[in-house]
């Protein structure tokens, strides 16, 4: 699999439970879409829901197809990665993208006349928001919408690539405002321009492959060019080269992904406007921000091109390559880690088996020189699942005698964390692992063997026919 399209007609063949679609027209600025996304998951279900007839912000039909994002579960994610799903588990996601780190690979540069985002290209008056299904997730999120792209741009004194996920607020045909602040790469990009009294050149990538997306929402070390970066993650989760081409605007010196779904080329500019507010990755509303404002100067795109309508509470984007970042981080230092999870807001869970006495506290406290997006962590012993929380609870409940194994730690805030005061906010670390070297009550099982031999005697329709449900509910 290639692109975006490529991932939706696997689907289809393969995998029509993963797909919902959708006839009727929606008008995505009046949240229907995730209107439809609450309901099923409601139902304790996570399909990718898929809307023939989307309204665009002008009124018009939107050429292509309108979907809420398809990274909303770590099945999907898997999926698309090309993980047999029957023999690998939620973190064999982190290690496949923490091996991508160690490999990257320079993209493949194609001719515009090859690339499939140039099949259709619009410029000058042409060039404007209002062909896009805008769209907005939550009842209070300001109007008219968002779109919410992948910014590419390069540094003014390095050329450095830089790849991530932003929010694009919508303000007239021409005009958007685009969310970025301090601490964020593109942030200093944009500083060195300013400085200079230019506009920073920029290309929004609308749509592509999910290896692509989640290589965008990767932290790689300052100073790294990002392009041959992406192109790794995207050579292991497709085992494709990437391909780019030359931008409308730019031509070679700006280089966009050739299979994205629509590419929008513009300057972002030293002038400001309001956004928000809108709900975010913490699921809250956030407020109002003044931030600078975007105009185009081309755009192009597929056929029939799809967008998504991305909504920070329900898909995973940013988690899996999170996730590879403290994998990564924690192996040099504490290689007996198991397994990772990064759990909706702030929350670390690691599986570890310590080999002295308060080696847990410790690993749990190195977790908070990643920055803001640390404010809780949980250690557990290798016999737990981090991504089974009744598992994870279970020896929160356990295995913790709070007057010892639980370690409160002052730390940095995100912007975001309705709970903090200023910049910084109260962490955690639970040290929910047994005492090393002390005799404690192990976990009974049946036989392993028996379960793997049992299992492999039972068809897949038999498993298939067992209704999905809630261990704690209906």
């Amino acid at each position: 699999m290639r692109d975006l399209q490529d991932y939706l007609q696997f689907l289809r063949e393969r995998h029509p439970e993963e797909l919902v679609w959708i006839e009727e027209p929606i008008d995505p600025k009046e949240c229907e879409h995730a209107a439809y996304e609450t309901y099923f998951e409601s139902l304790g279900r996570y399909p990718w829901i898929v809307f023939e007839h989307a309204r665009c912000a002008n009124g018009e039909r939107w050429p292509g197809l309108f979907a809420t994002g398809h990274l909303n579960n770590f099945r999907k994610m898997g999926l698309a990665l090309g993980l047999d799903l029957a023999q690998t588990r939620p973190f064999d996601v982190v290690k496949l993208l923490s091996q991508a780190l160690r490999h990257p690979e320079d993209p493949e540069v194609i001719p515009s006349a090859e690339a499939p985002v140039k099949a259709r290209t619009l410029a000058g008056a042409d060039a404007n928001f209002d062909l896009f299904p805008i769209f907005r997730n939550c009842e209070q999120d300001s109007r008219p919408g968002w779109l919410t792209p992948i910014i590419i741009a390069r540094d003014l004194d390095t050329g450095r690539y830089n790849f991530s996920w932003h929010r694009f607020s919508y303000n007239s045909p021409t005009n958007a405002t685009i969310r970025y602040y301090p601490g964020r790469q593109l942030y200093d990009y944009w500083q060195k321009y300013r400085a200079r009294h230019e506009p920073m050149p920029v290309a929004l990538v609308l749509g592509h492959h999910a290896a692509f997306s989640v290589a965008s929402a990767t932290r790689y070390p300052m100073g790294t060019d990002e392009l041959a970066c992406v192109g790794g993650v995207y050579r292991a989760g497709t085992g494709e080269r990437l391909r780019v081409t030359p931008s409308e605007t730019w031509g070679r010196d700006l280089l966009v992904p050739a299979d994205a779904e629509v590419v929008i080329e513009g300057y972002i500019h030293d002038r400001y406007d309001y956004e928000g507010p809108f709900t975010d990755w913490l699921w809250t509303y956030a407020p109002q921000y003044y931030h600078p404002t975007l105009e185009p100067t081309a755009i192009t795109m597929k056929q029939r091109p799809i967008i998504e309508g991305q909504w920070p509470k329900t898909h995973i984007i940013h988690y899996p390559p999170y996730l590879a970042n403290i994998y990564e981080s924690l192996l040099q230092n504490f290689p007996t880690v198991k397994s990772v999870n990064y759990l909706p807001c702030l929350i670390a869970i690691v599986s570890f088996r310590p080999t002295k006495a308060g080696q847990a506290k410790n690993l749990g406290l190195s977790l908070f020189q990643l920055g803001e997006q640390m404010k809780q962590v949980i250690v557990v012993d290798e016999d737990i699942d981090p991504f089974n929380l009744t598992e994870v609870f279970y020896a929160v409940g356990t295995r913790v005698d709070t007057r010892r194994d639980v370690h409160l730690v002052t730390v940095e805030a995100t912007n975001m964390d309705p709970s903090a005061t200023d910049d910084i906010v109260g962490g955690m670390v639970i040290d929910a692992t047994k005492p090393v070297g002390v005799p404690f009550p192990e976990i009974g099982y049946p036989p392993r063997e028996m379960v793997q031999r049992l299992a492999a005697a039972l068809s897949p329709e038999v498993v298939q026919r067992v209704a999905l449900s809630s261990k704690w509910g209906w």
